[in-house]
């Protein structure tokens, strides 16, 4: 399998075999981007967190320039704030990082870039995998850590939770099997403080659209 970021993973989690983003107006994939962004940045030693707060521990590049921005950002902006503070701040700009992380895969030869019309009016565009085994291994991985009872990989822990934070593991299961498993996926959501950090922020933000407008 090749070189994947979490962040790389999420998007390939999200177009599937087909190309089309599953679900591409809805900010959850916004906020699970945010995500991924700072769990690669804690895998590469650049930030840290704890209960209360988000924190930079070496601004050296990362030779990814997205990730670089968004270190940089972090860098120039109010210390010592909570990370649901960041994934809220990157959630704002993460539309272009899903688009620089689509371009990235596509200069990989990854992915590989379709136009088509809907409603032979709309133009569109997909991006499905080159090798569609990229896909299915991804697939194939993330369904053996939520069906077995092992603890996985902290790589796999952060996958499995930003990708229930955003609704793409009903891509990988019917709604039956994931409610049968819904313990295991809880239990994966605790062990990772960024992921749960995003799933609590999108709560939060579920319940203020409630509030807003009770009749969505």
């Amino acid at each position: 399998m090749p070189d994947l970021s979490i962040s790389d993973q999420i998007i390939l989690l999200a177009l599937g075999e087909n190309g089309v983003l599953h679900r591409p107006n809805d900010r959850q994939l916004d906020y699970a981007i945010a995500g991924t962004t700072l769990i690669d940045l804690a895998f590469q030693d650049r930030i840290d967190t704890d209960l209360q707060r988000l924190f930079v521990i070496d601004q050296a590049p990362t030779d990814d320039p997205l990730l670089d921005t968004v270190l940089k950002n972090i860098s120039a902006g109010p210390p010592d704030q909570p990370t649901a503070y960041w994934i809220s701040e990157i959630a704002s700009y993460a539309p272009a990082l899903r688009q620089q992380l689509i371009n990235d895969l596509l200069a990989r030869n990854l992915i590989r870039k379709e136009r088509g019309r809907r409603l032979l009016v709309f133009k569109s565009e997909r991006y499905p995998p080159i090798d569609p085994m990229t896909t299915r291994n991804l697939h194939r991985r993330l369904i053996d850590v939520l069906l077995s009872n092992e603890i996985p990989a902290p790589e796999e822990v952060a996958l499995v939770s930003l990708a229930s934070a955003c609704s793409l593991l009903e891509l990988l299961l019917p709604s039956d099997s994931l409610k049968r498993i819904e313990p295991r996926i809880e239990q994966l959501a605790k062990m990772d403080l960024i992921s749960r950090n995003v799933n609590r922020t999108l709560a939060e933000i579920q319940a203020a659209y409630v509030v807003a407008a009770p009749w969505l």
